[in-house]
Formats: C-alpha cells, sequence, structure tokens
C-alpha cells in the first residue's frame, strides 16, 4: 500500500494535497504521511526484505529529493530555515514556516534512509538540526513546538528535541539532559490528559527520547509512564482515541503509539536502537 502510494514527484501520499490549507486533509496531512511512509520503507529496506526491495530502491532517492526541496523552500524568517512547516500556509499562524513536530519526523526518515544505505547530504541534517536546536527555549529548559511565535511548550516536542539531537549524532547534550528533566516534571500520570495534548503522541517522543538518554532518565520516566499505559490498556489490546482532535483517526493510530512507546527498550526497529 505504502509503495502504491509514491508519487511521479517524489511525494509518499494517498491523496495529493491541494492548497489552501485544510486541517486532516491531505495539505496537512501529507507532509507527515511522506516521511512516516518514508521511514517505515528505509527501516524495511535495511532489514534486508529482498522481496520489495528493488521497488523500495527506486522510490526512497525520490521522496528524500522531495523533502530536501520542501526543506530549502524560501522562509521569510532566519529561524525558520533548515525545518520543515506544512505545504500550504495554515490559517491560524501563517507567520510559522517550520515547525519541530513535522521536522522531527523528517529527521527519522533522513536518518534511516542514511542508514539504509542511501545518500543523505549532510548540509541538510546539519541545518535541519540547526533548527531543532533554535526550538530549545532555556528559559523554560525544554523544546517548542517552534521558534517563532506561539512558541508552546509540549511533552511530545520535549521527546522530539531529544530523539532529534540524538539521531543526529548529538548524544547527551545539555539541551537534552535539560529536556529530560523537564519531561521527569510533567509526567504521564494521568491517563490520555496532561500537559500539551495529544497523549499517545507525547508518549511516543518520550519513550524514544528517554530510551536515547538513557541512565536515570530512563529509570525514572519509563516504569510509572508503562504502568499508566498498562493499566488502561483496553481488553482488546488496544487504547482509547487521542484526547485531542486527533480522535478524528480512532484508536489503531493510538495503539500504534503507544506500542512504539512501550518497545523501546526492547530495540525493534534499527532506527530506535541506542
Amino acid at each position: 500500500f505504502i509503495l502504491s502510494c509514491a508519487r511521479k514527484d517524489g511525494l509518499i501520499s494517498y491523496q495529493a494535497p491541494r492548497p489552501p490549507h485544510m486541517n486532516f486533509e491531505a495539505s496537512h496531512t501529507a507532509i507527515y504521511n511522506h516521511p512516516i511512509a518514508g521511514l517505515c520503507l528505509a527501516e524495511l529496506y535495511g532489514m534486508g526484505d529482498s522481496k520489495l526491495a528493488p521497488r523500495i530502491k527506486a522510490i526512497i532517492p525520490k521522496a528524500l529529493t522531495w523533502s530536501a526541496h520542501h526543506q530549502h523552500a524560501p522562509k521569510k524568517q532566519a529561524h525558520d530555515r533548515g525545518g520543515w512547516r506544512y505545504l500550504y500556509p495554515c490559517k491560524g499562524s501563517p507567520h510559522v514556516q517550520s515547525d519541530l513536530s513535522v521536522t522531527s519526523w523528517q529527521l527519522l526518515f533522513m536518518r534511516s534512509a542514511k542508514n539504509a544505505g542511501f545518500k543523505v547530504p549532510a548540509k541538510d541534517v546539519e541545518e535541519a538540526m540547526a533548527y531543532v536546536m533554535r526550538c530549545f527555549d532555556r528559559g523554560q529548559g525544554t523544546f517548542l513546538y517552534s521558534v517563532g511565535p506561539p512558541r508552546t511548550v509540549k511533552r511530545a516536542m520535549a521527546g522530539a528535541g531529544i530523539l532529534s539531537l540524538s539521531l543526529g549524532g548529538r548524544h547527551d547534550t545539555a539541551m537534552a539532559r535539560s529536556a529530560g528533566d523537564w519531561l521527569l516534571r510533567h509526567p504521564f500520570k494521568r491517563y490520555n490528559g496532561g500537559v500539551g495534548l495529544r497523549y499517545h503522541y507525547s508518549i511516543f517522543y518520550g519513550c524514544q527520547g528517554m530510551f536515547q538518554l538513557g541512565g536515570r532518565y530512563w529509570r525514572q520516566y519509563f516504569r510509572p509512564t508503562a504502568m499508566t499505559l498498562v493499566t488502561h490498556q483496553r481488553a482488546d489490546g488496544s487504547f482509547q482515541p487521542e484526547n485531542h482532535k486527533e480522535g478524528y483517526f480512532g484508536n489503531a493510530y493510538t495503539t500504534a503509539l503507544a506500542t512504539l512507546g512501550l518497545t523501546a527498550p526492547n530495540q525493534m526497529l534499527p532506527i530506535f536502537q541506542r
């Protein structure tokens, strides 16, 4: 299915994005679908599925080129350079031209592709990493959704920042440790609630980021987080739909995120190995 969604221009999306920006339409979701699909294919290719390898090998380079094109699109604000944002301006925040949520997924795709042997320009990675570091707010001690307003504090972005730095080769930095401390001060004890909404999305990034930090961060974070999740798992193995607008996508989405978070210590996917 993912392979069938690859388009001639390199975008991997079931639907073609068209302006204007509409929440939960392809104009909004394609910029997420693309790197997540690319990440899946790169991981599969790297693990050696010989049957699909030729098709994946043909798609990944075009997908990387598409990502690079949108990364280097002109930005009005210098602080947004190196990052990614929605394909069309969002009415609620038209001035924001990069955000950490989208950028972190693109970095995951790029790192996975590089690990699998595909060519990823070092300059693109360096510029993306520079953007991630600009999202760090020293006053609050964690990563923000964007450099410019609204500069929202979210648990998901704390984890995304930590994970992005690690995948970019910057391990155990002062920024990452500070964000790790911030996450420990904002635990996931209240199921499907708490700081910044998007509980399961935050669980995914929190678990993967804190696992990369390891040590006391991982020990203090994972057990209570996992206990909260497991306690609220439904009889059929699923989890509640997201507590924000993403409830629209049902509980297959949240169950996938919870599973990726809970299995962080198992290191089942190469991209998340410490």
